[in-house]
C-alpha cells in the first residue's frame, strides 16, 4: 500500500543545491562588480580633474584675450565657480559641483576667497597645486608661477 503525502515544499537537498549554485554565481560575479565600482569612481575623478583643468585654461585664455575683463575661478571643497568682473557687479558664469565623494583641496592660499585669475601675460595671481581627491587616490593640477601653464597628473 502506498501512502500519498501532500507535498507543498522543497526538500532539504533541493535547498542546499540552490544555495550552493547561488554561492558559485556570486563568487564568480563579485570581482567584476567590485572592479566596475572602482573603475567608475576612478573615471568620475578623472573626468572631474580634466574638467577643472579645461576651465583653468579657459579662464587663463579669456584673461589674456580680454584685458578689460577679469575672469576668476574660485575653488571650494566640493565645487568651483567661474566669475567675470569688469565694470559692473561680478557675474557667475559657471558653477561645477563634483560627483559624490570627490573633494578639492589646494596649497594655494585664499583660493576660496580671492580665487585664481591671470594677467594679460598669462601669469597667475596665485600658483600652486589643486588636488582632486576620492579616498586614497587623487589627481593633481599644478599651476606654474611665471607662465600660468596648468598640467594634470595622477597619483
Amino acid at each position: 500500500m502506498r501512502h500519498m503525502f501532500d507535498s507543498k515544499g522543497f526538500t532539504l537537498l533541493e535547498l542546499i543545491c540552490v544555495v550552493a549554485v547561488m554561492g558559485v554565481v556570486m563568487a564568480i560575479s563579485y570581482p567584476s562588480v567590485s572592479g566596475y565600482v572602482n573603475t567608475k569612481a576612478n573615471l568620475d575623478m578623472q573626468i572631474t580633474a580634466q574638467q577643472l583643468l579645461f576651465d583653468i585654461r579657459d579662464v587663463r585664455q579669456k584673461n589674456i584675450s580680454e584685458p578689460d575683463v577679469k575672469y576668476t575661478i574660485y575653488i571650494y571643497d566640493k565645487s568651483y565657480t567661474i566669475k567675470r568682473s569688469g565694470t559692473g557687479m561680478p557675474v557667475a558664469l559657471k558653477t561645477f559641483t563634483a560627483p559624490q565623494g570627490i573633494t578639492f583641496t589646494s596649497n594655494i592660499s585664499k583660493i576660496k576667497t580671492d580665487g585664481i585669475y591671470f594677467t594679460v601675460t598669462g601669469a597667475p595671481s596665485s600658483a600652486g597645486t589643486i588636488y582632486i581627491n576620492k579616498g586614497k587616490d587623487y589627481y593633481y593640477i599644478t599651476i606654474q608661477p611665471s607662465t600660468g601653464r596648468a598640467a594634470i597628473k595622477k597619483r
